[in-house]
């Protein structure tokens, strides 16, 4: 008896299938290492790159007034902030010139004050010699001239203390700074420009010019100016008065002795 030959049969997807391997057909889940085949992930489908529209003149009107309306924000902040900065400054500006003018004010009170007690031991001096000379006290002019020399020295000794000094120099060089001239005397024995008298004393506090002296100068004299004789006489230009006729070319004054119409 003879084997029949083995076949083999499709199967259902179309692919061959020996006997074998049919009577003895593999798990479901075991596949044979040579037949299985991994499937290859489709690539990603690439966009096409599409090119940019270029922007129309409304789009570009439309960014440009976007930035202004920033740059404009950015501005009126800035302003705001500085506004804001300049109204402290004024204000501190406002403070500070207060409390310097309420500075000023309290020394000047000061020293006013300082000037007039300053001068109270004279004034303490001053009042009882007043009384006494009205009291008949000083019999002579010798005992009027001590006392007022008395309060004199005092009143120096006040200014000095003051650092007020007297401009009452004289035989020095004129000098505006310090010299007013009232009038100026012709004087050829001291340089010219030279303080003869000081009719009105000066004052200075410290360096500091208060009252310049009113004063007398010295004038050189000049060369002089010879005057005009009164036998001397001015001799003044004199005009004559042409007559038309003889500017015009025409004789006034015929000859006797022309006869007309001879050769």
């Amino acid at each position: 008896m003879t084997k029949g030959k083995e076949t083999s049969s499709p199967n259902k997807d179309g692919t061959v299938v020996d006997a074998k391997d049919a009577k003895n057909p593999l798990p479901k889940n075991d596949t044979p290492a040579t037949k299985c085949v991994v499937p290859e992930k489709p690539a990603a489908e690439s966009k096409p790159k599409t090119a940019s529209k270029p922007k129309t003149e409304l789009e570009i009107a439309r960014d440009e007034i976007a930035s202004l309306k920033d740059q404009l924000k950015n501005a009126s902040d800035e302003v705001c902030e500085w506004k804001d900065k300049h109204i402290y400054l004024q204000a501190e500006f406002d403070n500070a010139e207060k409390r310097r003018a309420k500075v000023w004010e309290g020394q000047r009170k000061r020293m006013q004050a300082d000037v007039v007690f300053a001068f109270l031991p004279l004034v303490d001096s001053f009042i009882p010699a007043v009384k006494k000379a009205n009291e008949g006290a000083y019999k002579d002019v010798k005992q009027l001239a001590e006392g007022l020399k008395t309060l004199k020295q005092q009143l120096d000794s006040i200014l000095k203390g003051l650092n007020v000094i007297p401009i009452d120099i004289v035989n020095v060089p004129f000098d505006y700074n310090l010299h007013e001239v009232l009038q100026s005397q012709v004087r050829d024995d001291v340089p010219d420009e030279t303080v003869l008298e000081v009719v009105q004393v000066g004052w200075k506090l410290g360096t500091d010019v208060i009252r310049p002296a009113k004063v007398v100068v010295s004038k050189k004299s000049g060369p002089l100016v010879p005057l005009p004789t009164p036998s001397e006489k001015v001799v003044e230009p004199t005009t004559t008065e042409l007559n038309p006729k003889e500017i015009s070319g025409e004789r006034t004054n015929t000859p006797k002795n022309e006869e007309t119409g001879k050769s």
